[in-house]
């Protein structure tokens, strides 16, 4: 056993050195080879050595005596060649050429190697024939922009290029659905570039790797034109990259991309394995195609109520804009959770958030805000989803210093667009600064919340809808070729439910 594991340690040394410095210019690596030697004692570099180990317990039965026989002559064959073991492995002489590992291996060893490639060559042709099947080729259709100005800026483009796979973690989807956000619709104007940007540059400088979301949020590209937007959808994978593990070809899929990458009103795009999961069997992409953006964006707020300390019935939440995407989502994230949800909407969201599971509604509309706040228990987490100002709501945090604010409006980017980099950074710090400690004098705190990439999150909410405690909230749906029409529907604001552009047959 001592000699087995030794000669497989050694064998392993030499594969990895052989292949790291496989490019390198180094003599001696014309003398090793990964030629099999059975039952050679790579500690010994003495041909006596080789043939006798001290200490070794050979057992006395009919197996071992044969094998030990069929050993001696290997070794024997081997020291007479001239072969000899160092500490990096087998040592051939100077004039000799290293054997093809072909001609030393074993014949269950050669069978093993022959199916193996027949098993490879199978899965590649599986994978071509996937492809073939799903009409892959160079060019799609994809909606993009060449410069910010407006919505008008945005074209149909029908010979884009099918994006490539540069990174090993990354899948190619075929996209089904999409959903439009409010900031697709502010990106046409510029909004974030100047951060985003930066994102792009952030590899060169800082010498990282291309890595997965959100480290691979940083890949460069000097020149953002054209630009396809984009952020979640649902869809079909294609295509994956070499280090993907749990997806492949054919599975239906639903996620998002990162900022930085190319979007997804496109017929294909590609993100990273970060980025996804595992499509809802129980709902249309369409409707899959509603959640993830919102998901991702309420993940900041939802999981800190899941993390409270002695959380339950008593856990009281107020969120704000509840019939918004983000709100809507939020209501039904935290119920499951079993705490009580509070949450102020509009006279037309009244019903629509009441079916999602809120125990206490409050019109702001038709009521004074304060007032009916004012009558209540105060919360242990107050959830800013719409973009309206409640700066004054967070008088109605109990205050304990386990209360939080979590807002989604937050100045970063539009500092980074006013005042550049270093002086939207500084100026965004200070912000943040000025609020959490103003909170925290209160006896709460304040917390920015954004759109997080996050695959595991998808997959416990896909988990979520297939057992009916999450429903989309699907609004409006429009034809790929009209996703224009899709961005003013949602750049109006008139809108109940998320706006979904379909581009490819539905279907559960």
């Amino acid at each position: 056993m001592e000699n087995i594991l030794a000669r497989s340690s050694y064998q392993l040394f030499l594969r990895t050195t052989t292949t790291r410095f496989a490019c390198a210019n180094r003599p001696f690596l014309r003398y090793l080879t990964q030629a099999d030697v059975p039952q050679a004692k790579p500690a010994s570099t003495d041909k006596a050595d080789i043939a006798t180990q001290p200490g070794l317990h050979i057992r006395s039965t009919a197996s071992e005596k044969n094998a030990n026989k069929e050993s001696s002559k290997n070794v024997a064959s081997a020291t007479n060649s001239g072969v000899r073991m160092t500490a990096a492995g087998i040592l051939l002489p100077k004039d000799s050429v290293a054997r093809p590992d072909a001609d030393v291996k074993s014949e269950p060893a050669k069978r093993k190697d022959k199916n193996s490639v027949k098993r490879s060559a199978s899965r590649d042709e599986t994978e071509r024939e996937e492809r073939r099947m799903h009409g892959l080729g160079t060019t799609m259709k994809a909606w993009q922009i060449t410069r910010f100005g407006d919505i008008a800026g945005l074209k149909l483009i029908n010979d884009a290029k099918i994006p490539s796979l540069n990174d090993p973690f990354d899948l190619l989807v075929q996209i089904h659905a999409a959903s439009v956000n409010p900031f697709d619709v502010a990106r046409t104007r510029g909004y974030g570039e100047n951060l985003i940007e930066k994102m792009r540059d952030a590899s060169s400088f800082l010498g990282l790797p291309r890595l997965p979301d959100l480290t691979s949020l940083f890949t460069r590209k000097a020149d953002p034109f054209p630009i396809t937007l984009g952020r979640d959808f649902s869809g079909v994978v294609v295509d994956a990259g070499k280090a993907v593990k749990g997806f492949r070809t054919g599975d239906e899929v639903y996620g998002v991309v990162g900022p930085h990458r190319q979007g997804t009103f496109a017929e294909y795009s590609a993100t990273s394995t970060w980025c996804v999961a595992r499509k809802p069997r129980t709902v249309t992409h369409s409707e899959a195609a509603s959640v993830p953006y919102i998901a991702c964006t309420a993940w900041t707020a939802v999981k800190l109520v899941a993390n409270l300390p002695d959380r339950g019935q008593n856990t009281r939440v107020l969120v704000l804009g509840g019939a918004g995407g983000v709100g809507s989502f939020a209501i039904q994230y935290l119920k499951t959770l079993g705490v009580h949800v509070t949450t102020i909407c509009g006279t037309e969201g009244m019903v629509l958030v009441t079916e999602l599971g809120a125990d206490d509604v409050i019109d702001y509309k038709t009521a004074n805000i304060e007032s009916e706040l004012n009558i209540r228990e105060k919360y242990d987490v107050i959830f800013q989803a719409s973009g309206n100002e409640y700066e004054y709501v967070k008088k109605y945090l109990k205050g304990n210093l386990k209360s939080f604010f979590v807002t989604l409006t937050y100045p970063l980017l539009k500092n980074f667009d006013d005042h550049g980099s270093l002086v939207g950074l500084l100026k965004s710090g200070v912000s943040f600064s000025t609020e959490y400690f103003k909170g925290l004098s209160k006896g709460s705190h304040t917390i920015w919340a954004f759109f997080t990439p996050n695959g595991p999150f998808l997959e416990e909410v896909a988990g979520l809808m297939d057992q009916g405690k999450i429903r989309p909230v699907l609004g409006k749906t429009f034809p790929f070729n009209e996703l224009p029409a899709a961005f003013a529907q949602v750049d109006s604001g008139d809108t109940n439910g998320k706006v979904v552009v379909q581009i490819k047959k539905d279907s559960v």
